[in-house]
């Protein structure tokens, strides 16, 4: 059941703490709250053994698994929400079926909808992060204003560009795997709502670079956003969102 936490409700298993002390904090277009749908018992125990495999998973290659963990709270509110937009579907973590899941997010619709010229596919399926920026200044990390990346894209049920109905992004952070990071600021936005720049402060770490937003970017089901950056200098970079993303079981089992 719903906790209320002051004078605002909050989903069942967050922590209340993490609320208070402003740990969970979402860049949604939204003066409010997103609707949300408590977790039973049993997909919370879901949640959470789902998402220490996952925070393991990170840990093979790449020793990620503190800063994902760490936002642990805010994923939970977030597969509430993607509960919510699923209008109910059961949450079946990282392996269940019939309900909707939760990954790590991929390219595929993120870039698939974006015009070449800024990064996408223009229609047809991305399946790689790569990116070359052969110009500095403002431009397309992950979409622009007049062409932002599109979670209500309409279609072929068969292929992983449609994405209406079935995708929402929880992405505390960006990170690059390129050689350094060509980028040094970003500017969100999400719907109709621009957010301030924001500098990006590198933490490397072996061979990536991981950088927290100022706040969680949450697109809902069907939402558009966009994260545009200052490119510093030219070359091949792999910009990426990490975070989660929650998709309908039809679209976590597509292989095009």
């Amino acid at each position: 059941m719903a906790q209320t936490v002051g004078n605002v409700q909050i989903p069942n298993g967050v922590s209340a703490a993490a609320w208070n002390n402003g740990q969970i904090a979402f860049l949604s277009g939204r003066t409010q709250i997103p609707g949300f749908m408590d977790l039973s018992p049993s997909e919370l125990a879901i949640f959470h053994a789902d998402l220490q495999k996952m925070a393991y998973m990170t840990a093979l290659e790449r020793d990620l698994s503190q800063f994902f963990l760490s936002m642990s709270d805010t994923f939970l509110f977030a597969a509430s929400i993607a509960k919510s937009g699923f209008r109910g579907l059961t949450f079946a973590g990282l392996l269940g079926g019939g309900g909707y899941n939760m990954q790590m997010i991929r390219p595929q619709p993120i870039l698939s909808s974006l015009t070449v010229a800024d990064g996408g596919g223009a229609g047809s399926l991305i399946t790689t992060w790569k990116r070359t920026f052969s110009a500095t200044g403002w431009q397309s990390l992950f979409g622009t204003d007049t062409d932002q990346v599109s979670l209500g894209v309409t279609g072929s049920a068969t292929t992983g560009v449609t994405t209406y109905g079935r995708v929402m992004i929880c992405a505390p952070y960006v990170l690059s795997t390129g050689t350094s990071p060509k980028f040094v600021e970003l500017r969100p936005k999400i719907l109709q709502t621009t957010y301030p720049v924001y500098p990006l402060h590198w933490i490397p770490l072996s061979d990536i670079f991981l950088a927290k937003l100022p706040a969680t970017l949450l697109a809902l089901p069907n939402d558009s956003f966009d994260i545009e950056a200052n490119i510093g200098t030219t070359g091949d970079d792999v910009p990426q969102l990490f975070g989660l993303e929650f998709i309908t079981f039809d679209y976590a089992t597509l292989i095009a």
